[in-house]
């Protein structure tokens, strides 16, 4: 066998490095791929594992207000795992705005009731199911608030951008509760409700600040009804112990007696429209009995006939969302149009019987209204008015109508009337409304 020269030797020797080079590249790239595999699929476990964690957060988060069937909206109650511990952080809460006649507001219920007061209990008591309630005025406007606990001090701040200036509230929970509802006290523009002549819609905002912590705010589109529109059942809205949003219909009737001015500025020119007559020879009430009572009507009357007013049969009952409100005119508004419903005809010579020192009620029965004299005392009725025959009748005529003769007169009804469960017949009488707090809506132009 030949000896290999120098050459030779070199290109086996270089042959055998190339073939242990490419085996140890190999080996050693298949164990770095095998271990960044390694490490690549823990950091993306845990990577999916805290996204996970984030979306359930969010979940929670979005959770935490529930729809009820009838499409309220309230703050979901927490579980037990969420209870707060001495040491733990601070519970995140949550929170949404809602109104006590949903999302709208009618403003001659706030002219009217404006000086009832806060604490009064006219309203009947709470619903057995009603949340916690913190305020110190009506709950017009609330936030249902949720996940608080005893001790955190919180301030809710509601404001629009029409009608309701900021109206803030300061307190301290007092028990650990799932579910508090908060109500500041209202503060309104008085004058611009009052000059509100036709519905229009409103921003109103909801703000809350727990402790020393960033605030959160909320808002959302309302409604605003004018002051013609007299709400007559209210939706009565309120948060439950358990986080939803009822509502509690209540009948408001009472409001009519908003639109009775016996200090409208028209009133003294009438009544100096009535002495003209020569029926009567002053309006002094009772002070001569009561048979200068009728006459003292019977000069309003006439004065009133002259003005040539007529019955108009519109007296439309109107539903919104779960509030019912009637169109009634004012006094000026029934008298320069020259004509009256059966309640603007009742507002009407209320108003100026009111200011001549009687005591007067409107009585209403099914699809209308009527007023009532009553004596000095209140404790029985003289005599009532169909007040739609003021221009077709004389006045004895339409006292015999309403008190005695017509289908709904008053000794027909009477029985139904002081029937406190049959809330379709009602005497609302002014001077208890005077009495509640319920004040005539102020006169504009």
């Amino acid at each position: 066998m030949g000896r290999k020269t120098a050459n030779e030797k070199n290109s086996s020797k270089g042959g055998e490095w190339t073939w242990w080079s490419v085996l140890l590249a190999v080996i050693t790239l298949a164990l770095f791929g095998f271990l960044t595999h390694l490490t690549g699929g823990l950091s993306t476990s845990a990577r999916i594992r805290k996204k996970n964690q984030e979306n359930m957060a969010a979940r929670a988060r979005a959770s935490s207000i529930k729809t009820t069937p009838n499409g309220s909206s309230a703050a979901k109650q927490p579980s037990l795992a969420s209870e707060q511990t001495p040491d733990a952080a601070p519970t995140d809460y949550q929170f949404t705005g809602f109104g006590y006649d949903g999302k709208e507001i009618f403003a001659s219920s706030i002219l009217a009731y404006s000086g009832v007061p806060t604490d009064s209990e006219d309203g009947g008591p709470a619903p057995k199911d009603a949340a916690t309630f913190y305020g110190e005025g009506s709950n017009q406007a609330s936030v249902a608030l949720s996940n608080v606990r005893k001790g955190q001090r919180f301030i809710v701040t509601i404001a629009a951008d029409r009608f309701i200036k900021p109206s803030r509230f300061e307190f301290t929970i007092e028990e650990n509760e799932g579910f508090v509802e908060v109500a500041p006290n209202m503060i309104y523009d008085y004058g611009e409700l009052s000059r509100l002549r036709q519905t229009v819609p409103f921003n109103i905002t909801f703000t809350v600040q727990r402790g020393n912590e960033r605030p959160k705010s909320q808002s959302e589109t309302w409604i605003a009804h004018p002051v013609n529109d007299c709400q007559v059942v209210t939706a009565g809205y309120y948060l439950t112990k358990t986080g939803e949003i009822k509502h509690k219909p209540d009948d408001i009737s009472y409001s009519f007696t908003g639109y009775v001015n016996e200090n409208h500025p028209w009133v003294d020119g009438l009544l100096k429209e009535a002495l003209a007559t020569r029926i009567c020879s002053s309006f002094d009430g009772y002070q001569q009995g009561e048979r200068n009572v009728k006459l003292q009507v019977a000069a309003v009357w006439a004065a009133l006939k002259r003005r040539g007013i007529s019955y108009s049969n519109i007296s439309t009952t109107t539903t919104s969302g779960s509030n019912s409100y009637q169109h009634v005119r004012f006094l000026d508004e029934s008298i320069e149009a020259s004509q009256a419903n059966c309640i603007d005809g009742s507002v009407l010579m209320a108003s100026i019987f009111r200011k001549i020192g009687l005591n007067v009620s409107i009585i209403l029965v099914p699809r209308h209204a009527y007023v009532a004299v009553l004596n000095k005392d209140g404790d029985q009725y003289l005599f009532a008015i169909e007040t739609t025959m003021l221009k077709s009748a004389e006045l004895e005529k339409a006292i015999e109508h309403a008190t005695e003769t017509g289908p709904e007169a008053l000794s027909k009804v009477y029985e139904k009337i002081v029937d406190d469960t049959n809330l379709r017949y009602q005497e609302i009488n002014i001077g208890e409304a005077r009495k509640l707090g319920i004040q005539p809506i102020p006169f504009t132009r």
